[in-house]
């Protein structure tokens, strides 16, 4: 019995020391954050009125476009979804009834889908590595989606039988990482423990929700630091420019039908239009829809659920060790 008070004793000392040195980097951090506070909100704003294609941030809204773009001479109209995967269930709702409105439009749309039986049995150890760094992926988007709560574009978008594919497969976009030695997650225990707790997930919560409000410096300041990343650059080329190709290869095949909605990841935007121009095609029309609304999260909420938790933990340590 004594053996194990000590036992205890000790993890607690453990924890006390490990709780001071987060306090200290906490206070760090926080001192480091209230400086760089006036550079920041100088350049989100420089950044919001420059604009960036396939999104915007407004009055703590999230937004995409749906872009028209008319060719002079056939008259043809290419109508671009700009989407994000998860939003707002109303976001997807509104999409659905603008695509719905386009009455005769030939629709296509955007989705590597799952690897067949086949494929997955075709796969080398290394395409093997990879697929798990995608599942992950897939995975950490859902449970985003539950934790926020969110919807998925799948689940909020009625695809219909007659809307067509014309994105890559992703038994091709695995071999494609594969062969190019490329690595998008390194620490998956890191971040799935984010939702492993109550104050895990009520951090993510707040964390997301600053995000989304601030997505586009964001975004940019992603941008620049993946530029140095030689996998984050290779990454960009197949997921986004490979991928660019193949859907403006579908909309040029699918012209002769007539008209055509065509719906893709807000980051395709730039890519597909400047393809789009160059085919002589011009923008006439642009709506927004609001994929997600800034959301009243508090940190101090979240600080409060924390030491609540490390309470009720302390507690659980105090009534073994009486035992």
């Amino acid at each position: 019995m004594k053996e194990k008070k000590m036992g205890l004793l000790k993890s607690l000392f453990v924890l006390f020391v490990v709780g001071v040195i987060l306090l200290i980097q906490v206070g760090v951090i926080l001192l480091i954050l209230l400086a760089i506070w006036p550079f920041w909100l100088l350049f989100a704003k420089m950044v919001n009125l420059l604009g960036v294609k396939g999104i915007r941030s407004t009055n703590g809204k999230l937004q995409t476009p749906v872009v028209f773009y008319e060719h002079p001479i056939t008259k043809r109209i290419v109508a671009f979804v700009a989407a994000i995967h998860i939003g707002e269930p109303a976001y997807y709702t509104a999409l659905q009834r603008l695509i719905d409105s386009l009455k005769g439009y030939k629709i296509l749309f955007e989705g590597t889908g799952k690897l067949s039986p086949q494929e997955e049995q075709a796969l080398t150890e290394k395409e093997r590595s990879v697929a798990r760094q995608f599942d992950f992926i897939f995975s950490l988007m859902r449970k985003l989606a539950e934790v926020m709560p969110l919807q998925f574009q799948k689940e909020g978008l009625t695809y219909a039988s007659s809307w067509v594919n014309t994105d890559m497969k992703l038994y091709d976009l695995i071999r494609s990482f594969a062969q190019q030695d490329i690595c998008l997650v390194k620490k998956e225990e890191y971040i799935d423990g984010l939702f492993s707790s109550e104050s895990g997930q009520a951090t993510t919560r707040w964390f997301v929700n600053k995000l989304f409000s601030r997505f586009v410096p964001v975004a940019v300041i992603v941008a620049g630091i993946a530029f140095f990343s030689r996998d984050k650059r290779m990454a960009k080329r197949l997921i986004l420019d490979a991928r660019n190709e193949i859907a403006f290869r579908g909309i040029s095949e699918h012209l002769d039908d007539g008209n055509i909605v065509t719906i893709w990841g807000a980051a395709h935007l730039r890519g597909i239009e400047k393809r789009l121009k160059q085919a002589g095609f011009r923008e006439v029309r642009r709506e927004w829809f609001t994929a997600y609304t800034v959301r009243d999260y508090s940190l101090l909420d979240i600080v409060k659920k924390s030491v609540s938790v490390a309470k009720e933990a302390t507690s659980a340590a105090t009534a073994l060790k009486k035992d």
